[in-house]
């Protein structure tokens, strides 16, 4: 299989899923502070929802196929991409309410879990062995977590500035941090 094309198409996959989610949350936003209805804002968020899933839903299924095998363990890749989506939802809240260092250091943290837990299905072993400590904390992901959560606050916090070209330049920080930590996590 082509590792190469996996590694680009999960970047794309995750990248597009992040990047509409975040503007369906500013219009959602945008709809508040406009005195829309309850309606169209809840819209708005139930999409973006959406389409965060999918966005991690498809690139662990590519990711997956590329990197393992074909026969995809759907159901254990659908709680890996639940359990992202819950995280980064969570993450823009605390960002968002609170600072961006309390948000990074969210983010690091639920990431460095999760990133193990991938591993854990990537190497067909079960997500969850309470017999074995380790499977919380694989020091094998720190530093693609680390880079990730990076160019995600570098990301959020120019998309914050409310200019669109340090939107976009935020944009192209987290495609690049994505890309490295798929290239990172493809070695493992």
């Amino acid at each position: 299989m082509n590792r190469t094309l996996g590694i680009v198409l999960q970047t794309i996959f995750e990248a597009a899923g992040l990047i509409v989610w975040l503007a369906l949350i500013m219009s959602a936003i945008g709809v508040i502070a406009d005195g829309g209805g309850l309606f169209e804002f809840a819209k708005y968020l139930g999409l973006s929802v959406l389409v965060l899933f999918l966005g991690f839903e498809l690139e662990h299924l590519v990711a997956y196929y590329f990197l393992v095998s074909s026969k995809l363990p759907v159901g254990r890749l659908t709680v890996l991409s639940i359990s992202e989506t819950i995280i980064w939802i969570a993450w823009f809240y605390i960002s968002s309410g609170f600072a961006h260092a309390v948000g990074f250091v969210f983010l690091t943290v639920t990431m460095f879990v999760q990133h193990s837990l991938e591993l854990r299905v990537f190497k067909g072993l079960p997500i969850l062995d309470f017999d074995e400590f380790s499977f919380f904390f694989n020091s094998r992901v720190a530093l693609h977590t680390l880079i990730e959560s990076a160019g995600a606050q570098i990301w959020l916090a120019l998309v914050f500035t409310g200019s669109a070209t340090l939107g976009v330049v935020g944009a192209v920080v987290l495609v690049v941090t994505l890309a490295v930590e798929h290239v990172r996590q493809a070695k493992l």
